[in-house]
């Protein structure tokens, strides 16, 4: 396997871009290309120069999702 500029020690970074949805007082909600679903974060967490508005497209790197530790339902006694 070939290393690069955008390999991850942690898995695969994708990158995806969206739509500003909605822009709360704390939060924004963004709609990504290709039904690939939603995100919602604190306001505080985009970078730019200009406050976020609806309508402006966003990028961002997402890896994989891993499960760290399993679930274990426990019984009721």
């Amino acid at each position: 396997m070939s290393k690069n500029q955008y390999d991850d020690p942690m898995g695969n970074l994708n990158y995806l871009q969206g739509t500003i949805m909605d822009v709360s007082d704390g939060g924004v909600h963004i709609s990504f290309f290709g039904r690939l679903g939603e995100l919602h974060i604190p306001k505080r967490m985009i970078i730019s120069d200009k406050p976020a508005k609806v309508g402006d497209i966003v990028g961002v790197m997402l890896t994989y999702p891993e499960v760290i530790e399993e679930y274990e339902e426990k019984e009721n006694n």
